[in-house]
């Protein structure tokens, strides 16, 4: 009887050989980025016409992403038997969560800081003429099909009722909790 000495796909194939680069999930996706930036650079009408299926599938992510944190969270504490893990994991993802979260703050102030966005605008808003906003902002709704389906939002019941700012997780936060994704 052979017993296994590596997880299945992790890093080999079944047989114990290497797995060639191009079959690493990471492989793949680099190469999809760098062929969505060459398309977009040499054919932009076709990057133009790729762009609402392309908008669905971040959707449909956004859609699922919520649902499969809060699952396997739910379902890692529902598996634990002991308080000490339970505490120690809980422990583990606040300090996650908090390091990253202030990772990225402190990205955003750096990157703020160096690129300065509206830097040497010099605008007066006084200055401004008015309708010209009025007639772009009439113009951007033009009812499409396309326009239609990229603006609905497949939020799902469930995980709003928990996490919204009237839920259960924003009341004992005291506030809205920070959400996971959003396309806003």
């Amino acid at each position: 009887m052979k017993v296994a000495t590596q997880i299945p796909g992790a890093c080999a194939n079944r047989d114990g050989r290497p797995r060639h680069w191009y079959r690493h999930l990471d492989a793949r996706v680099v190469a999809a980025i760098v062929l969505a930036a060459v398309v977009g650079h040499v054919w932009p009408a076709t990057d133009e016409a790729l762009t609402p299926p392309g908008g669905g599938f971040t959707t449909l992510v956004m859609t699922v992403i919520t649902p499969v944190i809060v699952l396997t969270l739910v379902d890692g504490i529902a598996g634990l038997r002991e308080r000490r893990t339970v505490g120690r994991v809980a422990a583990g993802a606040f300090g996650y969560v908090a390091f990253f979260f202030t990772r990225a703050l402190i990205f955003g102030r750096v990157v703020g800081n160096v690129a300065q966005p509206g830097a040497g605008m010099n605008v007066d808003p006084a200055t401004l003429d008015a309708g010209a906003v009025t007639e772009h902002a009439n113009g951007a709704h033009e009812p499409t099909t396309t326009g239609f389906l990229m603006a609905v939002k497949l939020d799902l019941p469930l995980p709003n009722a928990i996490f919204n700012e009237r839920g259960p997780v924003a009341t004992a936060a005291g506030s809205a909790p920070i959400n996971t994704i959003q396309g806003e």
